[in-house]
């Protein structure tokens, strides 16, 4: 997370998204993925979620969801600015939910095809996933696919259209595509 863009309109939707994962009595954590320098700006995001600091978490017996805030996304490779699916998938042992921000998607390929891989690379680490598809778009994984069912319940029953809950391509578009190399793949062979 970039602090200096904090409270703009996709922080709304994380929101949005950590009440609902509350009101389905998920306990909220989040790991904001601050540089070091960033140093005293945790209170106003931990206020704005309403969300506990991952760092203080503490298993207490009750189903909680962590909300992983990359500046830019998920990636193979963690770093400042991405996580990686190893690491969501370390988490998700922790929680029973992961939630995370992602923009990391290049613009020179269809970002169903990305999403869709993405949601493989989830299921190569024995985790259920969707994504709620918008503009950023938003990984949910767990290791129990009815927590993420009723995630999927509670965002249609709430008014959000079916068509933003993405779970892959369809087995003859998905064969065809997915199984493609990427254009920075080709670009470099």
């Amino acid at each position: 997370m970039n602090p200096e863009q904090l409270g703009e309109s996709c922080d709304i939707v994380k929101r949005f998204f950590c009440e609902t994962m509350r009101s389905l009595d998920y306990t909220m954590y989040i790991d904001p993925m601050l540089p070091p320098e960033s140093e005293g700006a945790d209170s106003e995001i931990l206020a704005l979620f309403g969300a506990r600091d991952a760092r203080h978490y503490q298993p207490r017996g009750t189903r909680s969801c962590l909300l992983i805030d990359a500046d830019k996304g998920i990636s193979t490779r963690q770093g400042t600015k991405h996580v990686s699916f190893n690491h969501i998938a370390r988490e998700a042992k922790r929680h029973s939910v992961v939630l995370v921000s992602d923009q990391s998607f290049s613009r020179s390929t269809d970002r169903k095809v990305q999403m869709a891989r993405k949601l493989r690379e989830m299921n190569l680490r024995d985790l259920y996933a969707f994504y709620y598809d918008s503009n950023v778009k938003f990984l949910f994984a767990s290791r129990n696919e009815s927590h993420l069912e009723s995630v999927k319940l509670r965002l249609r029953a709430m008014g959000l259209p079916d068509r933003r809950l993405f779970t892959g391509l369809d087995d003859a578009r998905r064969d065809h595509l997915v199984n493609q190399p990427s254009a920075l793949a080709l670009a470099v062979a």
